[in-house]
């Protein structure tokens, strides 16, 4: 899965937080903070450990930037897709450890003809 994808993919997980009057602080509504826990969950699960760094830091910032929306159709979208792209996560504990690899794998780098070391 490419950076973008996920990128743009888990943007859809963002939720309104709602200001109320200017002396309370925002409060962040019961889906969004389900959303964020189950995301966080599905992190923890995730079975590649360099990956989990990254995917946190995403998740953590598409809240962020989200944080504000207004429009209560686009809150009802963003964390609907935010679930579908939770669940993405989810499948990927069912992968054995050899495919994963095989997908996850390094490429080595290749020698140039001509280039000393």
């Amino acid at each position: 899965m490419s950076r973008k994808l996920f990128c743009r993919a888990f943007s859809s997980s963002k939720e309104l937080l709602s200001m109320g009057n200017n002396s309370q602080a925002p409060t962040a509504s019961p889906h969004s903070l389900k959303l964020y826990r189950d995301a966080l969950l599905a992190v923890r699960n995730f079975p590649l450990p360099d990956y989990r760094q990254k995917i946190k830091y995403n998740i953590r910032e598409l809240m962020e930037f989200y944080r504000h929306e207004k429009n209560q159709d686009n809150i009802e979208r963003l964390v609907s897709n935010g679930q579908l792209d939770v669940d993405f996560l989810n499948t990927w504990k069912h992968f054995d450890k050899a495919t994963l690899e095989k997908l996850f794998k390094k490429p080595k780098p290749e020698k140039r003809e001509g280039v000393d070391s």
